[in-house]
């Protein structure tokens, strides 16, 4: 599984291969899954939770319960407030979707 919409810093890593090269090495695995989740995190109006869409998407495959995820991100962001938890908690059903669709 590979967020398709990698961000290479370039400033760090001088020799990081082109991102359409890694795309299309990851292309040629069988099994790939590949899908932006920067743009879906976007899209439901959080844009820093790309990490939480791809755990929701990850969670069909990995044979974890969305309610369990949901649970641990009530528990851990429980400091942060509901609005925290409550865009937490989209982003991973938002990853979930995208992976119930394929």
């Amino acid at each position: 599984m590979l967020n398709k919409n990698m961000v290479l810093n370039f400033f760090i890593i001088s020799n990081y291969p082109d991102q359409e090269a890694v795309l299309a090495e990851v292309r040629k695995i069988k099994n790939h899954i590949l899908f932006d989740a920067d743009k879906i995190a976007k899209e439901i109006n959080n844009p820093k939770g790309t990490n939480m869409v791809v755990l929701g998407a990850a969670s069909k495959y990995l044979g974890i319960d969305i309610e369990k995820l949901e649970a641990a991100v009530r528990s851990n962001f429980a400091r942060k407030g509901d609005a925290i938890i409550d865009a937490n908690i989209a982003a991973l059903r938002a990853g979930r979707e995208v992976a119930d669709k394929m």
